[in-house]
């Protein structure tokens, strides 16, 4: 794959996973996205990261069995499990940052670079 068709292919994953995240955004939330994180956490006693983690934490195992078991998947079935994690990666550093109050965090970056 050159770079220029890896960088095609990341803008397409890019838009692929987005629109999922918020789908699935609309389905299991009310008005706060990370509601459901806060309610799991709240019922099994643990932070809402800890939630979070316990969720993708399915993901990621079957992420290792797709892997070890040497089956043929195709990209979609990989481009799903896979794109869960890094949807859930997404929820989590949006949870960090909403618990650090830092929404412009993307500008502290690039205030950093110069």
């Amino acid at each position: 794959m050159t770079h220029d068709e890896f960088r095609m292919f990341l803008q397409m994953l890019d838009t692929r996973l987005s629109k999922v995240l918020i789908n699935k955004g609309k389905f299991y939330t009310n008005e706060n996205r990370f509601s459901n994180f806060i309610s799991a956490g709240l019922m099994n006693d643990e932070t809402t990261e800890e939630a979070l983690w316990g969720m993708v934490s399915k993901h990621i195992i079957a992420l290792k069995d797709m892997i070890k078991s040497h089956k043929h998947y195709d990209l979609p079935k990989w481009i799903e499990v896979g794109g869960d994690i890094i949807n859930y990666i997404k929820l989590l550093l949006g949870i960090v940052a909403e618990q650090q109050g830092v929404m412009n965090w993307y500008k502290e970056i690039e205030d950093e670079k110069e």
